[in-house]
């Protein structure tokens, strides 16, 4: 349970300010309402810590694991509900379009060679009950029974859907486009981008070493030590289920990467100063 304690001047401190404490609680409240987590400890109540800034955990776990190598993940608009994953899967000179149930039970495959010919594709999202496959110099559109639809030109890694946009990644820049690939603001970002995914309102992209969180209007917010999530490759790319972050690997599948919220990035206590807390409402 958390503790409130009394002290005053906590108009002027703003959401993950840090400070010192000698105290041993995870959470501390204030009796002006500020509440602080304690350096180390994860807290996941984004309905109430809604302003709390969002952090990938360092560890994952297996979502599941398909019966071969994974290119790309999606999920469909209805995920919680029939647990349906969309995925490219495949060798160099044979991708398809995989769609599986949950327990990586194969449902359905569609080749898509003809439009992807040189096992290029590598992006790939669930849009307006469309699948959306960029690669080779294209974005191709899919009906979720394997149909080839239409397509546009552009050369993307990742893409993703934020309900009226594309968002997809050229290696240098984040980039925001119509249903139709027409252009409508561009961002650089720090680190090249094997994939993207929009979560709960900003962008996260992943470079094989680090994850970057983005807002949709180009601000960097976060990007992770290089190394420190245990499920990135070299070969990944990054979807979501919605609420997780999905990192494929070509070795051990597919990952699922919750988030904490309010995380300081060290457990530091200083003698004689305090315990490290960082304020997430």
């Amino acid at each position: 349970m958390p503790i409130t304690l009394g002290g005053g001047g906590g108009s002027a401190s703003s959401i993950n300010e840090i400070i010192y404490l000698n105290n041993a609680q995870n959470k501390i409240t204030f009796d002006d309402g500020r509440v602080y987590l304690k350096g180390g400890a994860v807290e996941t109540d984004t309905t109430t810590y809604p302003l709390a800034s969002k952090r990938p955990n360092s560890t994952s776990t297996t979502a599941w694991v398909p019966p071969g190598s994974i290119y790309g993940i999606c999920v469909d608009s209805n995920f919680s509900t029939n647990g349906y994953y969309y995925a490219l899967f495949g060798t160099w000179s044979n991708q398809r379009l995989n769609k599986y149930n949950s327990s990586a039970t194969l449902i359905s495959s569609y080749n898509i060679t003809a439009y992807h010919s040189t096992g290029e594709a590598n992006g790939l999202c669930f849009a307006d009950g469309f699948i959306y496959i960029t690669g080779h110099g294209k974005t191709t559109k899919w009906s979720t029974s394997g149909v080839y639809q239409s397509q546009f030109s552009g050369s993307f890694e990742g893409i993703t859907y934020d309900g009226s946009h594309f968002w997809v990644t050229t290696g240098s820049q984040i980039q925001k486009r119509t249903l139709l690939g027409v252009l409508v603001a561009s961002y650089d970002i720090p680190n090249g981008s094997k994939g993207i995914a929009f979560v709960d309102g900003d962008l996260w992209t992943n470079d094989g070493y680090t994850i970057t969180q983005s807002s949709t209007q180009g601000e960097i917010k976060f990007t992770s030590a290089t190394n420190a999530v245990t499920a990135l490759g070299t070969g990944g790319t990054v979807g979501t289920d919605g609420t997780n972050l999905l990192i494929t690997d070509h070795t051990s599948g597919v990952q699922r990467i919750s988030f904490g919220i309010g995380i300081a990035s060290n457990n530091i206590a200083v003698l004689g100063v305090g315990q490290n807390y960082m304020r997430i409402a």
